[in-house]
């Protein structure tokens, strides 16, 4: 995912127990979605870097 520039997963602590029940979910359901969503929400982290042309500067 870093190399790709899209950040990377970092689950907090306080959201431990959250997330294994749904990775226990998945590994049991092979249902991706709720932690797909999950994870984008809560545990995706990143920068944004944004190009300034000649004219903003």
């Amino acid at each position: 995912m870093i190399d790709n520039g899209v950040g990377l997963i970092n689950i907090p602590l306080y959201c431990w127990d959250e997330w294994n029940k749904l990775i226990s979910d998945y590994y049991y359901d092979n249902d991706m979605s709720k932690i797909k969503e999950w994870t984008y929400k809560v545990g995706i982290q990143g920068i944004d870097i944004f190009k300034t042309s000649i004219k903003d500067k």
